[in-house]
């Protein structure tokens, strides 16, 4: 094969490379994700260039690495960053946006039945519970067990942590004032 053909493909495989690194940067944008995350992705990317650029040399340049051809891949990343990329970006970006719609759509769909289910269980069983409830306090009441409940006293301790912290600064510095004047 000519060089200049050569060269041609590794201008392709350059721009190749440039709308990887697109996808992996509306990835970065549309979902955001933690740091960790994404430095695999640079991993990821890295690797996946370094592979393409890899087995490019070797199938068609019998594995050896020239220079022109490493410049040749540059400058097909450089075009397509300077003409393509603000293209495919938007384009990738729209393709997200709508993955998200039809993902959203889907968990929606999905929950629905988990959503009936609970509110009949709100609608069914919460005066069930209700009927529960006022069937112990009338069989507690029957035997007088309520009443003893009830007429326990209230530790004084229990009694000062009822009262909101608000309150009790309140009177402090109203003691405070007292003893001021």
């Amino acid at each position: 094969m000519g060089q200049t053909k050569l060269f041609a493909l590794t201008v392709l495989t350059g721009f190749a490379i440039g709308f990887i690194f697109d996808i992996f940067r509306v990835l970065r944008i549309e979902f955001r994700h933690p740091s960790f995350l994404i430095q695999a992705e640079d991993v990821l990317f890295w690797s996946l260039a370094s592979f393409i650029m890899f087995y490019f040399l070797l199938m068609l340049n019998h594995g050896e690495v020239r220079v022109f051809l490493l410049m040749g891949a540059g400058l097909g990343a450089l075009l397509y960053f300077y003409t393509a990329s603000p293209l495919a970006v938007r384009a990738l970006s729209l393709i997200a946006d709508i993955l998200k719609e039809i993902a959203a759509l889907t968990l929606k769909i999905l929950l629905a039945p988990l959503r009936l289910l609970l509110a009949l269980a709100r609608r069914f069983l919460c005066p069930l519970v209700k009927n529960v409830i006022n069937l112990l306090k009338k069989l507690l009441k029957k035997n007088d067990i309520y009443e003893r409940i009830k007429s326990v006293p209230i530790n004084k301790t229990l009694k000062k942590k009822a009262v909101p912290e608000r309150e009790r600064t309140y009177e402090r510095r109203k003691k405070a004032r007292k003893r001021a004047h």
